[in-house]
């Protein structure tokens, strides 16, 4: 488990380097700096960069907690014309969201990379009309 933020940080980068990783995320050379060395903490600013850059939780990135699945669902809405069509969606999107945490917990990682991918494609599709 990354024990502090500069863990965190290296987890997010991956094989980048420190200051192209903040150039990327758009934070100045000398703030990360602080960051890095001197285990700073950024400000709500530079940590909601660094969230939308890599897609992290907010609450990982500052204590290292990962939220749950099940509460990151409840917090999904669907608005429809009918009150009916969405309750349907919403139960439907959460069997979905609970069959797809089953299979990231045994799949091995290029499976998931396979899935991870076609989720992506489906989501760059742009519903028709009435869908």
């Amino acid at each position: 488990m990354a024990q502090n933020f500069k863990d965190r940080l290296k987890i997010l980068m991956k094989d980048m380097r420190p200051y192209s990783f903040a150039q990327q995320v758009g934070i100045q050379r000398g703030l990360f700096q602080y960051y890095w060395k001197k285990d700073g903490i950024p400000t709500y600013e530079n940590l909601l960069k660094i969230q939308r850059y890599t897609g992290c939780s907010l609450d990982w990135l500052l204590t290292g907690d990962m939220p749950t699945l099940d509460d990151s669902l409840s917090g999904i809405r669907f608005k429809m014309r009918s009150s009916a069509e969405s309750a349907t969606r919403q139960r439907r999107f959460t069997n979905s969201a609970r069959k797809l945490k089953a299979l990231y917990a045994y799949l091995p990682v290029e499976k998931l990379s396979a899935i991870e991918i076609v989720i992506e494609a489906l989501g760059k599709r742009r519903p028709v009309r009435g869908e």
